[in-house]
Order: C-alpha cells, then sequence, then structure tokens
C-alpha cells in the first residue's frame, strides 16, 4: 500500500511529521481531515505532503493547507504572485501575463491530498495547482 509523509507546521514554531497510507487518508476523506482529527486548527499553520513521482522517480511537496491562503480563499481576494527569474515558465502562463506577474484566485481540489488551485476569474468552474516554489504572493 502506498504511503505518504506529512509534515504539519504549527504557529509556535514546532513541527509534527508522521507517515500514513493511502488507505487511512482516504477514511478520514482527506489528509486535512486526518490531521484536523488530530491537532486543533487554530494552532496549524501549514499542511504538506510528500508524494512521489514515478515519471520523476523523485518526491515532490504538496501544499495542501496553509493559513495565509486559506484567508485569501474565505475572502475571496484576488492574488498576485511575482515569480523569480527563471521560474515564469513553470506557472504555464508566461504568454499571458509575460512570465513576471499572475493573477487570480485562490481555490481547492475536492480529492483525498487537496491541493490549492489557481482560479483566473471568480466565476471559473477550475484551475491549474499553485505553484509556490520561488514565488511572492500579495493581496491586490
Amino acid at each position: 500500500m502506498k504511503s505518504y509523509r506529512i509534515k504539519v507546521s504549527f504557529f509556535n514554531g514546532s513541527v509534527y511529521k508522521f507517515q500514513r497510507t493511502a488507505k487511512k487518508i482516504r477514511k478520514m476523506n482527506n489528509v486535512n481531515n486526518l490531521v484536523f482529527n488530530m491537532f486543533k486548527i487554530e494552532d496549524i499553520k501549514k499542511i504538506e505532503v510528500y508524494c512521489w513521482n514515478e515519471n520523476t522517480k523523485k518526491h515532490y511537496i504538496e501544499l495542501t493547507y496553509q493559513y495565509q491562503f486559506e484567508q485569501w480563499k474565505k475572502n475571496h481576494a484576488r492574488i498576485e504572485a511575482i515569480n523569480a527569474p527563471g521560474y515564469e515558465d513553470l506557472t504555464g502562463y508566461g504568454n499571458r501575463t509575460d512570465g513576471k506577474i499572475n493573477r487570480f484566485y485562490i481555490g481547492r481540489s475536492t480529492g483525498w491530498i487537496p491541493i490549492y488551485l489557481e482560479i483566473l476569474t471568480n466565476n471559473s468552474t477550475g484551475g491549474v495547482s499553485l505553484f509556490t516554489i520561488k514565488r511572492k504572493f500579495q493581496v491586490i
């Protein structure tokens, strides 16, 4: 059975790492519900899930909960992401924004590892995965 490493960061600076199988995560419906049953949601700053990519044979990190993103999502805030040089094309919007700045709303996928999504307009039905590496976020 496939297992996932989960890292929970708290506002007090402490970090808790543990591992769970996909079966146990699905039993709780998703990763966030599993963690929220273990800890108080008010204390959690960030939840990251380490996944294995069969194509690249490397681990990658999925951000499933971050306090700041949750606040922006709840307030339907328009977000601006400034991409670091060399990371412009990884977002998939290079031609549309000259590769420097992306503007979007934050959404969330409905899977059992619920990742953040970039929603381009407030009436879009979906979007692409939120790329968080080498980007600065701010509300516009």
